[in-house]
């Protein structure tokens, strides 16, 4: 096979390959090199086509479609994606957590600045916890706040800034019973077991259960209101009992191992463990984790 016989199947091979004609060519060439093009090109399975123009034929190989896929190149995607979701999707979840949490302390704060607003209205004193003189009996802190103008008054159903949207049970509001032991809401924090400045331990007609601002020695750092849990019954209580190891209603770390906290001041934060053990006056079974 001489130089120009070469170059007439190096350059077929080459057409082949990328998919294009390889030209016109003369029919002696396809006498004489049409073993060669079967051995090649396999037309059963190449499926290669010749078209007569006169005394000459133009060979044409099928095209590929660049548009499709194969099986291996789908699957090569979908599982991409899958390593991209595995990596996004805890990123996803974390950002929610922590879109929740700013909203608790959002809602606290407004809470906060509903308190002090009423306490300059009522001689220093914050919302009451409960009805004077009855042990759980309402109206409650919350009550006693949205009744008097403070907050919205709150529709069954509807979300409400005295309700942690992480909470358990329910984050929308759904009041008890008048005579109900519980509200599903914010904990006031209740120190019947230990005398603290500002705290009022007993309740009377004329001295309910509350706080009054003015004796607090320290507001930056004494807890009023936190997120709550009842420990029995699963839920959001309107009260916590910080200095007690055996009451029922905690303070509960929901937010990625912290409770989201009001002070005194008025100031909010989110509190591990050892803060409130260590700095705001927590005894460590008044404390609920997840």
């Amino acid at each position: 096979m001489g130089r120009e016989d070469g170059t007439l199947i190096a350059g077929i091979m080459a057409a082949e390959a990328a998919n294009e004609s390889c030209g016109l060519f003369s029919a002696e060439d396809v006498a004489k090199y049409g073993p060669v093009f079967g051995r090649l090109h396999e037309c059963k399975g190449k499926k290669m086509k010749h078209r007569q123009q006169g005394n000459r034929h133009t060979c044409d190989f099928p095209k590929r479609n660049s548009s499709s896929f194969t099986l291996i190149e789908l699957l090569v995607v979908v599982t991409i994606l899958a390593i991209l979701a595995s990596l996004l999707l805890p990123s996803l979840a974390k950002a929610r957590t922590a879109a929740r949490s700013s909203t608790c302390l959002n809602n606290l704060k407004q809470v906060g600045a509903a308190w002090m607003t009423y306490a300059a209205d009522a001689d220093d004193f914050l919302p009451r916890m409960n009805q004077p003189g009855s042990r759980h009996k309402k109206p409650h802190w919350p009550e006693n706040t949205y009744a008097n103008g403070y907050l919205p008054t709150p529709e069954i159903g509807d979300t409400t800034v005295m309700l942690c949207p992480m909470g358990p049970r329910t984050n929308t509001w759904l009041p008890t019973a008048p005579n109900s032991a519980r509200d599903y809401t914010y904990g006031m924090a209740n120190h019947v077991e230990q005398s603290l400045s500002g705290w009022q331990p007993t309740g009377s007609s004329a001295n309910p259960p509350g706080w009054r601002l003015a004796p607090i020695l320290s507001p930056t750092t004494r807890v009023i209101a936190a997120d709550s849990r009842e420990r029995s019954a699963a839920m959001q209580c309107y009260f916590i009992r910080p200095t007690s190891n055996g009451a029922a209603q905690k303070t509960h770390l929901r937010h990625a191992n912290k409770a989201n906290t009001l002070f005194a001041d008025g100031h909010v934060s989110g509190a591990d463990f050892a803060e409130l053990v260590n700095e705001y006056n927590h005894v460590t079974g008044a404390i609920l984790i997840d």
